[in-house]
Parts: structure tokens; C-alpha cells; sequence
């Protein structure tokens, strides 16, 4: 009798004759269950296709003539109750899912079975490999993020935890339509009281059913584009949530370099244009300076000292400045450059800064600058008459009004030319440093993130190159020691947790977005205070300055060979 039942079906139009298979099943099933066969018989097919079959149907907008819910309300006994119960709860899981077959990993069963709140953590990890996550799995493991911390992330816990651009996208929207579909289902949920009290983790699980499984083709492949969107195609709203990356800067610039030559005519287009496009990011499209962590990243970085133009600190700070101003040698009392370093002094503790201004009364104040750098004054003194010479754009224009050379893209060049050559050497092969970025390496699969890792190495493996001191070079995730001009890396090859700064006198003086351009700002900085180079590192700083300014006869590499091959080699 029960297989009777099906010949109607012969006679729609229903798509996926699997999931139409798989509710008659379903139905008849509990019909099983809850019935005897003598009540199987007396439901024919018209019973059937008024239930689950009709939803099916009316989803996929076939025409069909009005037909109504077959629910056994009107019965009396408990055990139809009990089943009308049963199919309410089959319908609504329906309506949640919206996919045929319902087949799934016996993994994914138990999740379905589950709110997310109540997660743990090794279910969010399997969670993020389902949605083409993977990659944020060590992380998560780490900080430890379950279902519930899941669901409590923001916007700036999501920058810190992933590092890629894309990724943030994707985890906050399904984060966000999690939420969504909870709030529309206890909506949903409150509409249908009898059926929501009776089951209600039927109507949980079919929200965590949604939520792991996918919604349609469009949001597949939203998902499975996320490798796009690290490429360029960034979506609206990830730049609503980070600014691009140095890279992404790097990327744009010789882009647009390439297209307008003219751009570039004095020869230091491409930091100009740079710090341009970084000036549009920060300080013209979201000015956030009262923001809390904001203020505490910048009083961190030495950027406005982390305070706020509105707070009382920020007054109290202003008329230091203007006390230490005062406070200045005799040659400079009395003198026009008081005004222009009280100028640079005030505009320094501004998020909106007038850079063109900045870059004029630099310019004239340079005579001075360098009378007090040649004269040997302290240091501290310097920076705080000259606060922007912290900033690593200043400093590379320094480094340009002294050598008409720009720094910055000379590095970018020595890098890209010799990174291959140098990991190559002997000398390197064993080297902790070249260990890790072959360890790295497997990990990632795509061009540019290769590129740069590569990049990094062959930048940190130089002294070792040279035979010099890699203490007076770079610290890598150790403390700075040296006194002259050294690199403090932390976590290199980690894109999630990399940090790059320069030390002078064992103090910080600026924080820089990669490797190559603390390798820039380190070769500078002994040029501009006029430091001189220490022994244990003068091979090291002559074969980059020879490239830096092309001298006819630049040092070369050792050619790679074995234990003692030391030849030198001209790229």
C-alpha cells in the first residue's frame, strides 16, 4: 500500500528525484513509527503530497493547485498529537535547510545537533576547514576560541586573530548571518509556540545546519573566491574593516608609476605616492583618533604620543613641547627656526597632519639639522627638536636631500635581484634563519607571499653572507643590544604576527611595515645622524651602499659552492 503512494509523484515536475525520495522516506518513516499500517493505508498520496512535498514544491515555484497542511490538530488521541508534532518539526527543519538530500558526514551530524554558543574548540577548527578556513586553524587552536567566543568576535579581535584581508570578510559574514538567521528563527519560533516548545532543539539544529551548510551557488562561490580577494578583489566592505598592507601599497604605486612615467620626474615618486595613498587611508577616509585602541597602538608607536587633541593630556603635552622649545641651545633663541621647529614640534601631535608644510619647513630647517648632527649633539636632543624624523617617509627624504638617491627603492631592487643568490650560498644552508623560512615555505602556497618570505630571509642572512656580527644587523626575536642602528624583527616569516622596527641607542625609533623597509631605514639612519659603522659589520654595510649608489665597481657575493667556496661573484 505504501508503495502506491508514490505514482503521483510521476506526474509533477519536481527537481532532484533524490531529495524527493529521500522526504517520502522521511514521511513514511514516521508514519511507521506512529501509525499503525491500517493508518499507513487509509493515508493515501493525497496526504503525502500536501506535506512535505508541497513545501519542496512551493520553494522551487512549481505550479501546483492550493493544497493544505495535512497536521492531525483535529485528532484526539496523543499518538496523533505526537505525530503531528513530528512532521511540524520535519517541516520546519526543511524550510531551515533548503537542500535535498540532507547527506552529510556522520562529523557534521553532531555539529547540526548543536548551537554554536555551545561549541568547543576543536569543533570550530573543523568548522573553519568545512568553510575553506583551514589556514586559520593553528590560531584559533592557540588563542583557544570556542563556539561561544566565536560568536562574541569583533571587528578588531577578527584584524588581530587573521591576518589576511579575505579571510576577515568571510569569517565575519558567516559570523553575521549566523546571527541573523538565530534572530529570524526565535521570531519564527515565537509564531509557532506549540510546535518551538515541545522541540526546541529541532529548531536550533536546523540554524547550525544552515549556518555549516551552504546557502546557494552565490554563496559558495563568494567563499571559494576568497583567494581573489587577497589578489585585489577586495570587496567594499573589507576595506571598511583594514587598511591595506604594505604590499597592497607596493602594488598599487609601481602600477601606477609604470602607466604616468611623468609621476615620478624627481625621482622620489614612489614614496611620495605611497605615503599619499596611506595618508588617504588613514587620515582622510576614517579618522579615528579617539578611539581607545587606537590612541593605545599610537602611544606605543610614538605616533602623537596616543592621545586624543581633545583631552586635557594632549593640552598638558602641547605646552612641554613648547617649554623644551624654549629650552633649546643659544645659537637657536631669538632665531626664525624657533618658529619653524615650534611648528613641526605642534603639528607632530596631530592625527591630520599637513605633510606638504611639513616637508617645506624641513626643508629649511635642514641647515640647522645638520649643523647639530655634525657638531655630535645628543640624540635625544635631535628627535625632539625634530620629531618627524621618526616617521621612516621623513626619514628617507633626509636620506634623499643628502644623496639624491631613494633609499626605499633601492632596497626594494637589491632584494628582489639577490634574494634568490644569497639563500643559495653555502654558508647560509644550516643557518636557524634559513631553516625556518624552508619550514615556512610549505605552508604557503601563494607568488607574492613567497616572494616576500624569501625577501625577508636573504635581508636577515646577509652579515651571515659577509661573515659579519648578525647582532649589529638585526635581532631576531631576541633583545636589541648594540648601540648603533639595528633591526628588531619579531616572528619574521609569521604573517599574522610579524613586527619590524628600528633601534637606535638600544631605544625604538620607528616601527616599519616589512623587512625591506627596515633594511632601508637602517642603512639611512647611519647616513643621516652620520654615525659611523661599526668593524663587524662594514662588509655587510659597503656591499649595500655600493648598490644603493651605484658605484662603478659594487662588492659582490660569494659564489655558492661547498664548505670552503668563498669566490667572489659579481650578479
Amino acid at each position: 500500500m505504501v508503495e502506491a503512494t508514490t505514482e503521483w509523484l510521476k506526474t509533477y515536475p519536481v527537481p532532484h528525484a533524490t531529495a524527493r525520495n529521500t522526504i517520502l522516506s522521511l514521511e513514511k518513516q514516521i508514519l511507521w513509527k506512529h501509525s499503525t499500517p491500517e493508518k499507513i493505508e487509509s493515508n493515501n498520496g493525497t496526504h503525502f503530497k500536501n506535506s512535505l512535498i508541497n513545501t519542496w514544491a512551493r520553494e522551487h515555484s512549481i505550479d501546483r493547485r492550493p493544497q493544505r497542511w495535512l497536521l492531525w490538530e483535529a485528532a484526539g488521541s496523543f499518538r496523533h498529537a505526537q505525530q503531528s508534532q513530528s512532521l511540524m518539526a520535519l517541516k520546519m527543519d526543511m524550510l531551515m535547510a533548503k537542500t535535498g538530500p540532507m547527506r552529510e558526514a556522520e562529523g557534521n551530524l553532531a555539529l547540526r545537533q548543536l548551537k554554536m554558543e555551545s561549541w568547543s574548540v576543536e569543533q570550530v577548527c573543523n568548522w573553519l576547514k568545512q568553510r575553506n578556513l583551514g589556514e586559520l586553524v593553528p590560531k584559533f587552536r592557540e588563542e583557544e576560541v570556542s563556539g561561544a567566543a566565536l560568536l562574541a568576535l569583533n571587528d578588531r579581535m577578527v584584524q588581530q586573530l587573521v591576518k589576511k584581508i579575505g579571510h576577515q570578510a568571510v569569517l565575519m559574514d558567516l559570523i553575521k548571518k549566523y546571527q541573523q538567521q538565530k534572530s529570524g528563527l526565535e521570531s519564527l519560533t515565537y509564531c509557532c509556540e506549540p510546535a518551538s516548545q515541545k522541540f526546541p532543539e529541532v529548531v536550533s539544529g536546523a540554524t547550525d545546519r544552515q549556518m555549516l551548510n551552504s546557502s546557494g551557488p552565490v554563496e559558495q562561490n563568494k567563499y571559494q573566491c576568497s583567494a581573489e580577494n587577497e589578489k585585489g578583489i577586495i570587496d567594499h566592505r573589507v576595506l571598511k574593516q583594514k587598511y591595506p598592507n604594505s604590499q597592497q601599497y607596493n602594488i598599487v604605486v609601481n602600477a601606477l608609476l609604470q602607466a604616468y612615467p611623468f609621476l615620478d620626474e624627481d625621482g622620489n615618486g614612489f614614496l611620495l605616492w605611497k605615503r599619499a595613498l596611506k595618508d588617504r587611508f588613514k587620515y582622510v577616509r576614517r579618522p579615528i583618533e579617539d578611539d581607545e585602541q587606537v590612541l593605545r597602538n599610537k602611544c606605543k608607536f610614538g605616533h602623537r604620543r596616543g592621545q586624543s587633541r581633545k583631552s586635557s593630556f594632549a593640552e598638558n603635552k602641547l605646552d612641554d613641547v613648547q617649554r623644551q622649545v624654549e629650552e633649546e641651545p643659544a645659537h637657536l633663541k631669538g632665531s626664525a627656526m624657533d618658529l619653524h621647529i615650534k611648528w613641526l614640534n605642534q603639528e607632530y601631535m596631530k592625527t591630520q597632519r599637513n605633510w606638504e608644510e611639513v616637508d617645506n619647513r624641513m626643508n629649511v630647517t635642514i641647515e640647522i639639522r645638520r649643523k647639530m648632527i655634525s657638531n655630535k649633539a645628543p640624540l635625544k636632543d635631535i628627535l625632539r627638536l625634530f620629531p618627524f624624523l621618526r616617521c621612516p617617509y621623513q626619514l628617507f627624504r633626509e636620506f634623499q636631500l643628502l644623496t639624491h638617491m631613494d633609499i626605499y627603492k633601492k632596497t626594494v631592487e637589491i632584494l628582489e635581484i639577490y634574494s634568490e643568490n644569497i639563500l643559495s650560498l653555502y654558508v647560509v644552508r644550516n643557518n636557524p634563519i634559513n631553516i625556518m623560512l624552508q619550514e615556512n615555505l610549505k605552508r604557503h602556497a601563494e607568488e607574492d607571499v613567497l616572494k616576500y618570505m624569501k625577501m625577508t630571509a636573504a635581508c636577515l642572512l646577509l652579515p651571515e653572507v659577509f661573515g659579519d656580527d648578525s647582532s649589529l644587523f638585526a635581532a631576531v626575536n631576541e633583545e636589541v643590544k648594540a648601540v648603533t642602528p639595528v633591526m628588531e624583527v619579531k616572528n619574521p616569516f609569521n604573517m599574522n604576527s610579524c613586527e619590524f622596527a628600528l633601534y637606535i641607542e638600544r631605544e625604538e625609533l620607528a616601527q616599519l611595515d616589512d623587512c625591506t623597509m627596515a633594511l632601508a631605514a637602517l642603512v639611512a639612519a647611519f647616513h643621516v645622524f652620520d654615525i659611523p659603522c661599526p668593524k663587524r659589520i662594514h662588509r655587510t654595510l659597503n656591499f649595500l651602499e655600493s648598490l644603493v649608489f651605484e658605484v662603478r665597481k659594487p662588492a659582490s657575493l660569494p659564489t655558492p659552492g661547498g664548505p670552503g667556496g668563498t669566490q667572489a661573484s659579481s650578479i
